[in-house]
């Protein structure tokens, strides 16, 4: 009778020992041997397998930002008055799971503005299948300069995958508008009239701050 003989074979295929823009074609040769038949006759046969790799499917992270303070995103443009803070939320995510989940990274790539900004915090952040981080600024009046008082800026976010051969990324802009307090004194009404005669109503004239 004849004993048939089985066997495996596994290939855990890595990013880092392939590229696929080289060789992405691979061909495997099996050979099956009867070296034990009665007869003692070498009888060999031989089956070629070939495999093509294809990239992983790859969905793009999204990165979604959002203003933690009073003041809402507009179309990712802010536009706020001198001494309201700034603090936004960036959330990334990643909606590919298999074979595994995707690292997700966020960085800030460019910030300028008609004047430099200074004086902000961000901190890059990763993670697996999401990552979240902040974006926040106080600035004070030093920002204005050659008696300019509305400044504009702009930040540009980055969100990248880390899918093998076929990572994705994207960037969003932010733009942040600053403005100076109103110092028109258009407004200002000053009593004109005191009657220091101690009854508590206008017994004295004087200006807040000086």
């Amino acid at each position: 009778g004849i004993s048939p003989v089985s066997s495996r074979f596994e290939w855990d295929i890595r990013c880092a020992p392939l590229d696929l823009a080289k060789q992405d074609n691979y061909t495997f040769q099996f050979i099956v041997a009867d070296s034990t038949n009665k007869c003692r006759i070498l009888k060999t046969d031989t089956v070629d397998v070939q495999v093509k790799i294809l990239p992983p499917d790859n969905l793009p992270p999204v990165l979604s930002i959002a203003s933690l303070t009073d003041t809402p995103l507009n179309n990712n443009n802010l536009s706020i008055i001198l001494g309201q803070p700034i603090v936004l939320s960036l959330l990334g995510s990643d909606a590919d799971v298999f074979p595994e989940k995707d690292l997700v990274s966020i960085s800030l790539v460019e910030a300028k503005g008609n004047v430099s900004p200074k004086g902000f915090a961000f901190v890059s952040a990763e993670g697996k299948g999401s990552a979240q981080t902040k974006f926040s600024w106080t600035p004070d009046c030093s920002i204005f300069e050659n008696d300019v008082y509305e400044n504009n800026y702009t930040f540009k976010f980055r969100i990248a995958d880390d899918r093998c051969f076929s990572f994705e990324a994207d960037t969003t802009t932010v733009r942040i508008k600053i403005v100076d307090v109103n110092g028109s004194d258009k407004e200002f009404l000053p009593p004109n009239v005191i009657t220091p005669n101690g009854d508590g109503c206008n017994d004295y004239f004087a200006l807040e701050g000086i």
